[in-house]
């Protein structure tokens, strides 16, 4: 993902218009490069795990679902999950999708988990 340019770093996010802000999250180093976020980055040297979450809700008739997948710091695959929620919606979704990722982490012993969402939202909400 590092040599083909994939990962979506800060710097990625402020290049196609998503976010004005291109400083590391963790550390707040002024530039997220990739090989920032994965090798130079000190704070997130200590960071166990790494959790990327969604939820999903149909329009049509609200029913949704949450998913994941969890990751250790050198992006080798722990585990992952989806769950059908029922009637809720976006943000519930989305929170569920967090909340059903945290646990199973913690029962791993997982305790330093970096959450990745693409619902800002849910992330002021937790």
């Amino acid at each position: 993902m590092v040599l083909k340019d994939r990962l979506f770093t800060n710097v990625e996010h402020v290049r196609r218009g998503l976010a004005d802000n291109s400083a590391c999250g963790i550390c707040s180093h002024n530039f997220e490069y990739a090989l920032h976020a994965i090798r130079d980055c000190n704070a997130a040297k200590v960071i166990v795990a790494q959790m990327y979450t969604d939820g999903a809700v149909k329009a049509e008739s609200s029913l949704a679902t949450a998913g994941g997948v969890m990751r250790d710091r050198r992006g080798k695959w722990i585990l992952g999950f989806n769950r059908y929620l029922g009637i809720c919606s976006v943000l519930e979704a989305e929170l569920w999708a967090i909340f059903n990722g945290l646990a199973p982490l913690l029962n791993l012993g997982h305790d330093k988990v970096l959450i990745n969402t693409d619902n800002m939202e849910a992330a002021w909400a937790i």
